[in-house]
């Protein structure tokens, strides 16, 4: 039905035998994608600052309002207390 662009040989899917235990192409590359993934997470992460999220309650001349800190990264986060608390 689809025209065939390329045609690959026998797959081998077994790469080596330990006696009674077969090693899987499959489960090498699923296995070496997974270390590679870990450890690229672990280069990002130590490569970003950890900021913790503590907001805190200030008070101006509107009132007292909630604020989180803008390394937090969420931009400028100001709302009033009274809408955060359900407090009037």
């Amino acid at each position: 039905m689809y025209p065939r662009l390329f045609e690959l040989g026998p797959l081998n899917l077994r790469l080596f035998e330990l006696g009674p235990i077969t090693v899987y192409t499959y489960g090498v590359l699923l296995a070496a994608a997974y270390l590679f993934g870990l450890k690229l997470a672990m280069v990002r992460a130590r490569a970003r600052e950890l900021v913790t999220v503590e907001p805190k309650v200030t008070e101006t001349p509107e009132g007292r309002v909630l604020a989180i800190p803008l390394n937090a990264g969420y931009g400028d986060v100001v709302e009033p207390l009274s809408r955060v608390s359900g407090q009037r």
